[in-house]
């Protein structure tokens, strides 16, 4: 795009430290995969680790895979800053980047958590402190911690470098529609950290209401959950695989649900899409009407308020509340605790 316009020469302006920024940020995620989290993996093999696994994945979290979208946006930039092709629509370039950007939400809720045992190992273990220096010391790379918080910064940037590009944008530009989407998506992530802490407590009450027999010592405000994992009880003598189960990590100790056949422990979090489920909800509904037509009728109105009993609400990880059928609370059922230090996890391949 050539400057021309005192309007012209603004949005060129913000788009230019749109993608300097976006380059300057993007090095430095790369620095704290190449090198920190490099290091850390090649202290496990050395037999001199300066993390556990764990403790890495609270650290780290997904930040490789912050890094990968990083790397794709700053790619379309570039692109698109060097390109004669005057039909390339900008907005849209932002729009489709910032859907991918979602594992940001997952980075936010987690960064807390990364930060504290990022202090507590680096004040408790002197092969990550001593980690910690050598790569500073050999590349001049910034401090772990002030890279760790660097995602949590550079998403709130994105609205307000979206809008100045926008202020310098011709009101009918086809560009406009997808910065404005782009902006608000960025917005949306950025300040989801303000309900953190209500979308919390609205998930552990939600898992109570459908796990029977949950303690009510599941709520705290000091618990998060981590993720979750499924498997299969096995008999210790015949290796026969028993019931479907499901491992609930939390930040301080493992929960143990029995689960129902063919359910994964994702319908609990509800971390499918929202479109998805309402796409196959749809085209179960058209299928119940079908086969009821051919049965002879209808179901009376007795018969559907029935079925209407059998939904269920339930509040995903991003704190809105869907539907889900036949998810009943006696489908899954509370089994215990299990203490994170004594956990000793082997995961057989199928």
């Amino acid at each position: 795009m050539e400057a021309g316009t005192k309007t012209e020469e603004q949005r060129l302006e913000a788009l230019t430290e749109l993608i300097e920024t976006e380059s300057s940020y993007n090095k430095r995620m790369q620095d704290s995969v190449n090198i920190y989290l490099k290091e850390v993996r090649a202290s496990m093999t050395a037999g001199n680790p300066a993390m556990g696994k764990y403790e890495m994945r609270l650290v780290f979290s997904n930040i490789e895979h912050i890094v990968t979208v990083s790397t794709e946006f700053l790619k379309d930039l570039r692109e698109y800053q060097s390109s004669d092709d005057k039909t390339q629509n900008f907005g849209d370039i932002c729009r489709k980047n910032l859907q991918a950007m979602g594992c940001y939400k997952q980075y936010l809720m987690r960064y807390k958590r990364a930060q504290e045992t990022h202090s507590a190992l680096t004040k408790k273990s002197p092969a990550y402190r001593a980690l910690q220096e050598k790569c500073v010391q050999t590349t001049g790379i910034q401090t772990l911690s002030n890279l760790l918080i660097e995602p949590t910064q550079r998403i709130v940037k994105y609205p307000l470098l979206f809008k100045e590009i926008l202020s310098g944008t011709a009101e009918d530009s086809p560009d406009v529609d997808g910065l404005r989407e782009a902006a608000e998506m960025a917005s949306q992530i950025a300040h989801m950290e303000k309900a953190k802490p209500e979308q919390k407590a609205e998930l552990l009450f939600n898992l109570r209401s459908i796990i029977e027999n949950c303690p009510d010592s599941l709520l705290s405000q000091n618990r998060n959950v981590v993720t979750y994992l499924d498997g299969y009880e096995t008999h210790l003598l015949t290796g026969e695989r028993g019931r479907p189960i499901t491992l609930i990590l939390f930040s301080d100790k493992v929960m143990i649900v029995r689960r129902p056949k063919g359910l994964s422990g994702e319908v609990l979090f509800q971390l499918k899409e929202e479109e998805e489920i309402r796409k196959r909800k749809e085209k179960e509904e058209k299928e119940r009407e079908k086969r009821l037509r051919k049965e002879g009728g209808l179901f009376s109105q007795k018969d559907n308020s029935l079925n209407d009993s059998s939904e269920m609400m339930m509040t995903n990880i991003s704190g809105s509340v869907v539907s889900s059928f036949g998810i009943m609370k006696k489908d899954w059922k509370f089994m215990g605790w299990m203490d994170l230090v004594k956990l000793k996890l082997a995961i057989v391949e199928q």
